[in-house]
């Protein structure tokens, strides 16, 4: 690997902008690189050996504790309470360890170690210099100007490097809509929360556009919303997993008679959101709450923000069931269901099943797009209203093309489902 760990690493994370950070090491616990601000050295004695007899049922990193899920010969994956995971892959000689995102997808982030083990042979070790050793061996060197090209880019990595890549994809396809001619939406705060993805783009230009998503939100909005936010006089909508959503911002339906906002994600996003929309003023009483959705204890952090379940409720879920396990998703909508009344609505979007080449693991590769082989389920769209039906809801199941408004969706892949409770 003549270009060095360094350079490998960076393209890893490049075409997998979930991996957080990386360490590769010798089989015998030496450090041979490591993400700067990664600190494995105490731990790794303790984590080598434990692995040699496949040992391991927890680990305790940077103060956060993973529960092993996976402790085999040549494959390590553990999970934290956040959702976030460790996973690791190693051969006779070294070994790689990796932090990935909550939404990361384990297979594939295993796969692409794998492949970066397999290719390296004996090369010498690469480290990397962190600020403080340069300041310890010539401090006199690092100048003004240098100082502030650190601090920008500290400024930089403490504003993105946390937030889910996807969910700032998906605001920089809101963004580069609203530069069209004819946009189907307008959203003048996209850019801001996407931040600049130049670079990704100049290395996968065939993400740099995708309709998708804005069909989506184009249906949710005209179709179903603004019928909803004009005729009801005072209602609820609770987005689950709202991600980077500036509808409380820019839908101007909201206006309309009374409704009370409620947008659900991680901590991280909500603190994002927060901080760069600190200065915009919402046009609806918004509610924001950090919750991890696959732990029960959103319920009540909802409760304590002011839902009302005798309140007419829509519930939103865009782009967020196919990235739970399957159990995950059906617990959630037993939850919604348990939550509602007669008269309250959903909106989901799912996968297209029948188009996966895969259908003897939990997760499939679609024969579609890149980004749909990241999902971790999905149904058949004729039986989409037997599933929810048995979960309580009444739904209508359409493939996304037929509101494609001319645009691609993806040849029929993505599935709307609407309905509401069963009384």
């Amino acid at each position: 690997m003549p270009v060095g760990y360094k350079a490998q690493v960076s393209k890893l994370k490049d075409e997998l902008p979930f991996i957080q950070k990386v360490a590769l090491i010798e089989i015998d616990g030496t450090i041979l690189y490591s993400s700067s601000d990664w600190n494995l050295k105490n731990i790794l004695k303790k984590l080598v050996s434990s692995w040699n007899t496949q040992n391991i049922s927890s680990l305790n990193l940077a103060g956060m504790e993973y529960i092993t899920k996976t402790c085999q010969n040549n494959r390590l994956i553990a999970s934290s309470r956040q959702k976030e995971h460790i996973i690791g892959v190693r051969n006779e000689n070294r070994l790689i360890i990796a932090q990935i995102e909550s939404d990361g997808i384990i297979p594939i982030a295993i796969m692409e170690l794998s492949r970066l083990l397999t290719s390296i042979k004996h090369e010498k070790p690469y480290r990397i210099n962190n600020v403080r050793s340069i300041e310890r061996r010539n401090p006199h060197q690092i100048t003004k100007k240098s100082n502030s090209i650190q601090k920008n880019e500290m400024l930089t990595k403490n504003n993105f490097s946390s937030i889910p890549f996807t969910a700032r994809l998906m605001a920089h396809y809101r963004a580069e809509e609203s530069k069209k001619e004819n946009p189907l939406i307008i959203d003048p705060f996209a850019a801001q929360l996407a931040g600049n993805l130049e670079s990704y783009f100049k290395k996968h230009i065939r993400f740099s556009e995708m309709d998708y998503p804005i069909i989506r939100t184009l249906y949710v909005e005209e179709e179903l919303l603004t019928k909803w936010c004009t005729t009801l006089k005072k209602t609820q909508i609770v987005m689950l997993g709202a991600g980077l959503c500036t509808r409380a911002y820019r839908f101007k339906p909201l206006k309309k008679n009374h409704h009370l906002l409620f947008e659900i994600d991680l901590p991280k996003i909500i603190k994002y959101k927060k901080r760069i929309l600190k200065d915009e003023k919402p046009l609806v009483e918004l509610k924001r709450i950090s919750a991890d959705l696959s732990q029960t204890r959103w319920f009540d952090k909802l409760k304590n923000a002011g839902f009302n379940p005798n309140i007419p409720t829509f519930w939103v879920l865009e782009g967020l069931l196919y990235y739970l396990n399957r159990e995950d998703a059906i617990s959630l909508l037993k939850s919604l269901n348990m939550l509602s009344k007669k008269g309250d609505k959903i909106f989901l979007d799912l996968m297209q099943r029948s188009r996966w080449l895969r259908s003897d693991e939990s997760l499939f590769i679609s024969s579609t797009t890149s980004f749909t082989k990241h999902f971790k389920w999905g149904i058949d769209i004729k039986q989409v209203p037997s599933f929810f039906s048995d979960l309580g809801w009444n739904i209508n199941a359409t493939f996304a093309d037929k509101h494609d408004k001319g645009r691609d969706v993806g040849q029929k892949a993505m599935i709307f489902v609407e309905g509401f409770i069963i009384d």
